[in-house]
């Protein structure tokens, strides 16, 4: 056990006592004797008032190596929460916690603790980009329920798609973001990449293709307005779309124009 980093352990114990944010916790665990035991912290993170996290208290475990504060200490939720930059172990994955990006030895527990809290407020829109819409729905008792947003994307200027406002229910399991979200239209839309069910059909949304973890709902719904513009016809999810698209281009835009005007913003 590194002599350095037990010291200056000690000194962010005391440094805490002293003066620390209203609702956070963060104290050394014990050993078996009942000594304290300065290289593994049991902390908690207050839900950020005003964001969909208000009111929660999210307890994680504050790992630190032999060679801190060279290195930074490993931070994981007990139990693993469900966030886009929290690995399924419950491990947080931020900048601030790589010693390749952003770790400094002079960053503190608290700037640790209060960082990880930035990184877990919401803002509404989440995607801020002019009239795009996502967010959380509700459960029958008025809490949000973050597994099943209400998503709106808006038909990009200059296209066929102009003037509408295509809205989808985004689906997360629980396993998220191992495996990406199910996004479903609803209506369906008139497109050779969306099922008859509504259910969109992107490669950005496939674990066995570009998936990954670090994808943001902002992406997602980046990446289908592109495909609603640019249709992949390697891919075709519905036949009737599929099939106008490739022999008849006008009239494929005849039916989308007519149908961003059955779903403008102002219906």
């Amino acid at each position: 056990m590194s002599g350095i980093a037990i010291a200056r352990l000690g000194e962010e114990r005391k440094a805490w006592r002293k003066d620390h944010p209203f609702g956070f916790v963060a104290r050394p665990t014990k050993n078996p004797d009942g000594s304290l035991n300065l290289m593994v912290w049991e902390c908690a993170i207050p839900g950020k008032k005003g964001t969909p996290w208000e009111g929660g208290l999210f307890r994680l475990r504050m790992i630190f190596k032999d060679d801190f504060p060279t290195s930074p200490p490993k931070c994981k939720f007990e139990p693993p929460l469900f966030h886009p930059n929290v690995y399924p172990s419950g491990t947080v994955c931020l900048s601030l916690l790589d010693e390749e990006k952003d770790w400094r030895p002079a960053i503190t527990i608290k700037q640790i603790l209060l960082g990880i809290q930035a990184s877990g407020k919401i803002k509404r829109p989440a995607v801020k980009e002019i009239g795009f819409v996502a967010r959380p729905t509700k459960n029958p008792d008025g809490s949000l329920n973050l597994m099943v947003w209400e998503c709106a994307i808006p038909g990009k200027k200059g296209t066929p798609w102009e003037g509408g406002l295509f809205r989808l229910r985004m689906i997360f399991k629980d396993d998220f973001p191992t495996s990406p979200p199910k996004c479903k239209f609803e209506p369906p839309l008139f497109h050779p990449n969306v099922y008859p069910s509504g259910t969109v059909c992107l490669s950005l949304l496939d674990e066995e293709k570009d998936w990954r973890p670090a994808i943001t709902i902002k992406q997602i719904l980046l990446g289908i307005q592109e495909l609603l513009m640019e249709p992949n016809i390697k891919d075709p999810a519905q036949a009737e779309a599929y099939t106008i698209y490739c022999q008849n281009r006008l009239e494929y835009e005849k039916r989308v124009r007519a149908q961003a005007r059955a779903m403008s913003a102002t219906e």
